[in-house]
């Protein structure tokens, strides 16, 4: 699963580019399928409906592509550990030298473009079915290239919100019996830092958490 959260001033504004990158990011968790059947936190066969009650879309003061490399780099999201949306066509994103030429390896599928004259390129993933088996994200120009491993492909959710997104497992009176219960490896989060920049910027750090009882305790108590 996974939970984006943070908080932006002008929400309006920075969520196109969010979901641009990743459509059908606008519910809550992240739920990467078993073939034939959901995989949920519980182990069931169904999923259960979650509400979401944030009610300011959380955004990035900062979005489009993260560097990577020397000359190639992905739009932030785009790292180990990630899970995209299924049944949607993906937009990969990112930037290389001006005129050269990007590959793209992604579920047993090679995509080529050329980056534009400053720099950058895109590439739309055809739609694809949830899988919890790890995929493979190979991106190659020139001499770059970036590998993103472990990604899976389920249900993605976006969850915002102001003081109570930020609040954290570990600070709720439950939080010992809450925490036991994530030791799903396929229930993952990303926290977006809030962070002030008056224009956007490429520098956004993201890293992608599998559910551990450990780890949950600083998860945002939303999920």
């Amino acid at each position: 699963m996974v939970l984006l959260a943070g908080i932006d001033s002008n929400p309006a504004e920075r969520l196109g580019n969010l979901i641009a990158a990743f459509p059908g990011m606008t519910e809550f968790f992240s739920i990467p399928f078993e073939k034939g059947s959901l995989a949920t936190r519980w182990g069931q066969a169904k999923v259960r409906p979650i509400k979401i009650r944030g009610s300011v879309i959380s955004a990035l003061a900062l979005p489009l592509a993260c560097a990577q490399g020397e000359g190639l780099s992905l739009h932030p999201l785009w790292k180990d550990g990630a899970v995209v949306q299924r049944n949607v066509p993906l937009p990969l994103t990112g930037r290389a030298q001006p005129g050269t030429t990007v590959i793209v390896e992604w579920r047993g599928r090679t995509h080529m473009r050329s980056a534009d004259a400053s720099g950058r390129w895109s590439v739309l993933l055809p739609a694809g079915s949830a899988e919890s088996q790890p995929q493979t994200l190979q991106v190659r120009s020139g001499a770059d290239s970036l590998r993103v491993t472990n990604v899976l492909v389920g249900e993605v959710w976006l969850a915002s919100g102001q003081s109570n997104m930020e609040w954290i497992l570990k600070e709720c009176v439950a939080q010992a019996s809450e925490a036991a219960l994530a030791t799903d490896p396929l229930l993952r989060l990303v926290t977006i830092p809030r962070a002030m920049a008056d224009q956007p910027t490429d520098d956004v750090p993201v890293v992608w958490q599998a559910a551990t009882p450990e780890r949950v305790l600083n998860w945002s108590a939303e999920w």
